[in-house]
């Protein structure tokens, strides 16, 4: 995103794109929907799981940072809705 509005301050600027990559995320999620279930009403209940031992950040936490380490980091999760989330966790608790 290189074409930000000119006039605001460069936090501004940081907030304005910060909020058009959460929307292109969220937009994103809503398409792949739940892995186990399909759900995609609602991209706040859609969350990354990473199923194996390799996470090096929450995807949520790259998203103002980059693009590029966003997915990277979602590359190596599973998209999985809220309750579906919860129940691999239990499993995991054994």
């Amino acid at each position: 995103f290189t074409c930000l509005p000119e006039g605001h301050t460069k936090q501004e600027r940081s907030e304005i794109r910060r909020g058009l990559l959460l929307k292109r995320a969220n937009n994103e999620k809503q398409a792949i929907g739940c892995k186990v279930c399909g759900y995609t009403k609602c991209c706040s209940a859609l969350e990354w799981h990473h199923p194996n031992n390799d996470k090096e950040a929450s995807p949520g936490n790259l998203i103002g940072h980059s693009w590029n380490r966003y997915k990277k980091e979602t590359s190596k999760c599973d998209l999985l809705c809220a309750n579906c989330h919860r129940e691999e966790h239990e499993k995991l608790k054994g």
